[in-house]
């Protein structure tokens, strides 16, 4: 969500994957209007993985929302779209 006019909270966003994307300004859209920033990462052995943000001036970077999306690896999809075809195909006779 925009506070000031545009350049007004710019920051570095970082991964622990590594990944930085640099000078994202929350204002880029003006007062009131929001962004939605997205990434994609595996999480490591232990299930963690961090962002980290550093303002580029005095104004710091605020998250409202966070959410993580899991995917269904297609081996396992597969198992369970031929689950369901027995199902049907079980239901039908």
């Amino acid at each position: 969500m925009g506070f000031e006019g545009i350049g007004g909270r710019e920051s570095y966003i970082a991964t622990s994957d590594g990944a930085v994307i640099a000078n994202v300004d929350q204002d880029e859209f003006n007062i009131g209007n929001g962004q939605l920033l997205t990434y994609q990462y595996t999480a490591n052995v232990d299930g963690i993985f961090t962002v980290s943000t550093t303002p580029v001036g005095a104004n710091a970077w605020h998250f409202y929302a966070f959410s993580n999306e899991e995917v269904i690896p297609e081996p396992i999809f597969i198992g369970f779209l031929f689950l369901g075809i027995a199902a049907l195909l079980k239901r039908k006779f």
